[in-house]
């Protein structure tokens, strides 16, 4: 594995590997010793595996780090982990955890590492907060509102400090759009639920939406909410090369009018920005990530480019901007 990898990433010119490891504890005597712009990890490894390496070394030598994660629930379970404890971004593997078939994935591996390599790295050392809101005034007549986050590269992050900082009461029902595989979602949805007062799952067609709930669009598959608030999920073809795609639920949902809120988060691409002209048009409001907080600034940027976006906040201020919204 280790010289398939290598070969892959040195045939292209804008990268060079210095070194290899066989464990995350020669791993980390290595990013110490070389200083390496990003590390990829596979998160099977003898002696020190992958959460502990990432553990050690986001204290003693911080570093953009893109996984190499096997494409089992096992694997999902230690890359949602891995995320959280301050790994950038992944890369399924097609297969087990040794397959030659790893050379499917050369393209999206090479461009996660290039984009990794922008990565400030005083990012990575602390995860992200969001100022508490334990309780959120409700006018008894006021009816219920819907926020949409999109996010990819850093999202995880982001999400869980968005989400562990709302009230259970919140008069606002919440649609994620995070850019992964399915069974990563999945797996996303319970560590959030784990975090968050407000109760969250991955989204089930057919099921209708309701306040205080927080719904993660499944890997995969387009989210979208038809005009009697229920749920679907469709196989249409992707968007900006992702499904679920941002753009495909804001259209969808652009008919709340200003009961909407359109947030958009870290990540690569432009994912997001097509739909802000519906929820404009109707009314909604946008919000975007600041470059400050951004793991990647590439979605936020793409939507300021619109000229649809009301206003711009680092990541520690949108958990306010979300009970403000939902009042």
């Amino acid at each position: 594995m280790i010289h398939v990898i290598t070969e892959m990433l040195n045939s292209d010119s804008r990268l060079q590997v210095v070194d290899s490891a066989r464990n995350g504890k020669e791993g980390i005597e290595k990013v110490i010793s070389f200083d390496p712009d990003v590390v990829t990890l596979d998160m099977e490894m003898p002696v020190m595996d992958g959460t502990e390496f990432l553990k050690n070394i986001m204290n003693v030598h911080p570093v953009p780090v893109v996984m190499l994660s096997a494409y089992t629930k096992e694997g999902a379970r230690e890359t949602i982990e891995a995320l959280k404890l301050g790994a950038v971004d992944f890369v399924a593997k097609p297969s087990g955890s040794i397959s030659l078939t790893i050379r499917d994935m050369k393209k999206e591996l090479i461009e996660k590492i290039v984009l990794a390599s922008g990565i400030k790295r005083e990012r990575l050392q602390s995860a992200p907060q969001c100022e508490l809101y334990p309780q959120a005034y409700i006018p008894s007549n006021q009816t219920t509102r819907v926020v949409t986050i999109c996010s990819s590269t850093g999202g995880p992050r982001a999400l869980c400090a968005i989400l562990s900082a709302l009230p259970k009461n919140l008069n606002a029902c919440i649609l994620i759009i995070q850019h992964m595989p399915g069974e990563f979602t999945s797996l996303l949805a319970e560590r959030l639920d784990r975090l968050s007062p407000l109760e969250v799952t991955e989204a089930r067609g057919g099921e209708p939406i309701h306040k205080g709930k927080v719904y993660v669009a499944p890997g995969g598959k387009h989210l979208e909410v038809t005009d009697e608030g229920k749920i679907t999920l469709t196989d249409k073809p992707k968007k900006h090369s992702v499904r679920p795609s941002c753009e495909v639920t804001l259209k969808s949902l652009a008919f709340f009018g200003e009961r909407l809120l359109a947030i958009i988060l870290t990540g690569m691409g432009r994912d997001g920005s097509g739909g802000l002209c519906s929820v404009k048009e109707r009314n909604g409001r946008v919000i975007v990530e600041d470059r400050s907080t951004s793991v990647i600034f590439g979605m936020p940027k793409a939507a300021i480019k619109t000229g649809y976006v009301d206003k711009i906040v680092p990541l520690h201020d949108i958990a306010k901007e979300v009970v403000d919204f939902a009042r």
